[in-house]
Order: C-alpha cells, then structure tokens, then sequence
C-alpha cells in the first residue's frame, strides 16, 4: 500500500499517474480516494480498479548439448511484455547435491525474439545428471515471471576391453573414450581376482 498525492487539474477535477514499477506486481490494483477537507477531515469518495499485465512465461528449451565437454545453451522464446522486457536473469544448478552448485546468468537477447544462456557444467562442479533451470523474466515495471525447464547431461561411457597375452604373463586393459569436461588429469584402474574377492 502506497498513499499518493494527487495533483488538482482545475475545478473539481485530481488526477494520478501510478508508476507501477513502485508496486512491480501483475493482477488487479484497488484504489480508493480520499478527500481532505478545510479543517484537515478525511472523507471517502469513491473505489475503482485496474488490472495491470506482467511478462508472459516463455518456454525453456535446450540446444548446442555437448556432453563430453560439457556444455548447453539454454533459450528462452515466447516472453512478451507490454511495458517491454528489461531482462531474464537464469538460475542454473545440477539435481545432485541440491542448489549447492546454483549459479545466476544474464540471458542474452537474439535477432529472433530469443533469449538465450550458454552453461558449462565447470560452472556446476562437472555434475552430470539432471540440470534445473529456472528464467525470470522482468519487465521495465520490475514485474517479474517464471518459466523452467530440464536437461539431463549424461556422462559419455568409454569402451573398456581387456585380453590376456599368449603365455598369461599379463593382461592389457585399454579404455578408449575416457573424456571429461575440464578434462582428463589420469586414469586409475583397480583389477583383483574374483577368486580371491576384493
């Protein structure tokens, strides 16, 4: 609730602009006008209403997935707004670990109407698994919407082959495919005997 000022237009007539980015909320507004009298008395006049539209949620879809570098693009279409769009600030984090990794990007605009964020999972601790994404759209009133979406990142399986040399003197154990984002700083191998357990 704001109390305003309205400003005498001549005669009998007040008037008020309302800036709605002072309240920076969609829905219904109710007013309600109070006179002041001579001595300083309040009287009620009169209600009305008004209904102001926010930003329409958009849809998050994903493109440009690479796994084993581990990158998205998250885009954003559909978000419209009659006072015009400010900005889409994207919240991003892995389902692993909660919110622990959560990090905030500005969307950028595209010619098409599209707003769009590029991710790398070294932003996220390199989690692979299900990623949330969250697009708040603002209009210029401050007035805010949601849209969300997921993508799933799967970590690339490498090819595992092992054989044993002709007299049994040893076993060559190759692993073709081994990446990760950020990349690969070594590769450990446990081998033991199924006889013998662990």
């Amino acid at each position: 609730l704001i109390w305003y000022q309205a400003d005498h237009r001549g005669g009998s007539t007040w008037n008020l602009n309302v800036p709605i980015s002072n309240h920076a909320t969609a829905g219904t507004y109710s007013v309600h006008v109070y006179v002041i009298d001579s001595k300083g008395g309040t009287h009620a006049i009169g209600t009305t209403q008004f209904s102001v539209e926010g930003p329409g949620r958009g849809n998050v879809s994903f493109k440009n997935k690479d796994e084993e570098m581990g990158y998205f693009t998250a885009s954003i279409d559909g978000v419209t707004a009659k006072a015009g769009i400010r900005g889409i600030q994207v919240a991003v984090w892995s389902a692993t670990g909660g919110q622990d990794d959560l990090v905030w990007y500005t969307a950028s605009p595209k010619a098409d109407g599209t707003f769009e964020v590029p991710v790398d999972m070294a932003n996220h601790k390199f989690t692979y698994g299900t990623y949330h994404v969250h697009a708040y759209a603002t209009d210029n009133n401050g007035v805010r919407s949601i849209s969300a979406g997921s993508v799933v990142m799967n970590q690339p399986q490498a090819s595992i082959t092992a054989a044993v040399n002709g007299n049994h003197t040893q076993a060559n154990v190759k692993a073709v495919g081994v990446t990760l984002p950020g990349g690969v700083k070594g590769v450990q191998m446990a081998v033991w005997s199924n006889a013998g357990g662990q």
